[in-house]
C-alpha cells in the first residue's frame, strides 16, 4: 500500500511540474548609477499595464518571475533618478529576457512650503501666570537694566 502511495505522489509531482513548465517567461537585469556604475538597491522595476514588478536588491539586482510570454512595457524608477522606460520588451517561453538599465540622476523639483507658527493665546498646561516678552516689549519699557524687566 505505501509503495504505491508513493508511486501515486510521484507519478502525480512529475505530471503536474511539466504541465507547469513552458508558459511563462522571465525579465531579470542590473540596474546601476550612469556616473559611477555603483549598483543601485531599491530600484522599482514594473511592467506597465500589469500587476507584475520587483525591486532591486543591495547589487542591484531584480528578476521577474512568470511572465506570461508576449511584448511589454517596463518602467524603472527611483527617487533622486530620472524615469527610465523600455519599449518592445519582449518575453518568450522559458526563456530570461535580459534587461539592465543605468539610471541618470534627477534634482526634485517640488513647491515651495511656508509654514507659519503661532503662540496660543492661554497655554492650557501652565497653571501660574506666566508672561511672554519679545524683543519689541523690551526696547520699549522704561528700564536699562534686566533686573528692571524681571521686577516688571
Amino acid at each position: 500500500m505505501l509503495k504505491a502511495f508513493k508511486y501515486f505522489i510521484g507519478t502525480y509531482l512529475s505530471l503536474t511540474l511539466t504541465l507547469s513548465a513552458g508558459t511563462t517567461g522571465k525579465i531579470a537585469g542590473v540596474i546601476t548609477d550612469f556616473e559611477t556604475g555603483s549598483p543601485l538597491a531599491g530600484v522599482n522595476i514594473i511592467i506597465e499595464g500589469t500587476t507584475m514588478g520587483s525591486s532591486s536588491n543591495l547589487n542591484g539586482e531584480y528578476s521577474i518571475l512568470d511572465v506570461p510570454p508576449g511584448n511589454y512595457s517596463v518602467k524603472i524608477s527611483m527617487i533622486g533618478y530620472a524615469e527610465y522606460r523600455v519599449q518592445n520588451v519582449r518575453v518568450i517561453i522559458d526563456r530570461t529576457t535580459n534587461l539592465d538599465a543605468q539610471l541618470k540622476t534627477s534634482a526634485i523639483v517640488g513647491k515651495e512650503v511656508v509654514v507659519e507658527a503661532r503662540r496660543p493665546i492661554v497655554a492650557r498646561d501652565v497653571s501660574n501666570s506666566q508672561m511672554n516678552i519679545t524683543s519689541e516689549v523690551i526696547e520699549n519699557l522704561p528700564v536699562s537694566k534686566v533686573d528692571g524687566v524681571l521686577s516688571l
